[in-house]
């Protein structure tokens, strides 16, 4: 195994009788004690939360987590050891005993790398699209874009290459690591693309990712973006790498996109009322140019003839 590039030292300052002698200590103080996300299978994000006890001359880890994708959720058990740098884990699933993963690997800086592999069941090709590989996680950043968005992909216009009132809209779901953006993406009313895995950056304002489609024949796709925290909003651009499956989206070349963070939806108290989401709606003006877009909730009380719509949100 590669050693860490960057390992961290105690110097200490020694008084000897025949001088002074510097002394470089080196202190293990990296460990998996804490929360990590990152990719795995290009098409999934993996999230665990792991625990590092010392036993012996190294230490014993243990943890539970999750792997999701677009299509897909499985929870997971961690356990393991780690001898200085190298670490050896062994992923398994409650919800099926036959399924067992191994991944070795090591700290690289703040980052945790190594290479999967499955060892045992037949995992789920939308939860794991591939049986090996490399993963790389980092602890989560709870300032980052973190949870569920939704919005318009393409803002409509009167020469929109989709009409009849159907517009393109998409609900993504972001974890952040560092300045790291991991996420899926699901599509609708959109020939493009159906579903896909989203990589890329943030710095606190500015969003760049690519969006690769969970099917190679679909549209590749990045995104340039900015984040409002006022409206907890997204709005920017998205670029189309490929033409797509079918000849409309080559068309496309770049179109707006809009999206809303939707941790608005969760009651504040027990009792109050369940919020959700019903779709996007769509202003134009009096000449038919379009004006903006936002998110409709409903408030759905305990009486079913209770329900009322929120107004869009911006």
């Amino acid at each position: 195994m590669l050693r860490s590039a960057l390992p961290l030292a105690l110097l200490a300052l020694l008084a000897a009788c025949s001088g002074d002698a510097e002394v470089v200590i080196i202190v293990d103080s990296q460990t998996h004690t804490g929360t990590w996300v990152g990719p795995i299978s290009d098409t999934s994000v993996m999230e665990w939360t792991l625990a590092e006890t010392p036993d012996g001359s190294g230490a014993a880890i243990t943890g539970a987590g999750e792997i999701r994708s677009q299509e897909c959720r499985v929870d997971i058990d961690v356990t393991g050891t780690r001898t200085g740098d190298d670490t050896f884990l062994t992923v398994t699933t409650p919800l099926d005993p036959t399924f067992e993963m191994t991944v070795s690997g090591e700290f690289q800086g703040e980052r945790f790398a190594g290479i999967f592999s499955v060892t045992g069941g037949a995992p789920s090709a939308s939860c794991l699209s591939e049986v090996g590989g490399l993963l790389r996680v980092g602890p989560r950043n709870d300032a980052g874009l973190n949870g569920t968005f939704l919005g318009v992909w393409q803002d409509p216009a009167p020469d929109s290459t989709f009409t009849g009132g159907v517009f393109p809209q998409a609900t993504v779901h972001l974890v952040t690591t560092g300045t790291d953006v991991f996420g899926t993406v699901d599509w609708t009313f959109y020939p493009c693309a159906e579903g896909g895995y989203l990589s890329g950056t943030f710095d606190g304002e500015h969003f760049l990712a690519n969006v690769q489609p969970a099917n190679t024949a679909e549209a590749f796709h990045v995104l340039d973006a900015t984040w409002f925290p006022e409206t907890e909003g997204l709005s920017g651009s998205s670029t189309l790498l490929s033409p797509g499956p079918v000849a409309e989206c080559a068309t496309l070349l770049e179109t707006d996109f809009s999206m809303h963070a939707m941790d608005v939806l969760l009651p504040l108290q027990q009792g109050a009322p369940r919020v959700e989401p019903v779709g996007v709606a769509h202003r134009f003006g009096p000449d038919g140019a379009w004006r903006s877009s936002g998110v409709v909730f409903r408030a759905r009380e305990s009486a079913p003839d209770a329900d009322q719509d929120v107004a869009p949100r911006q």
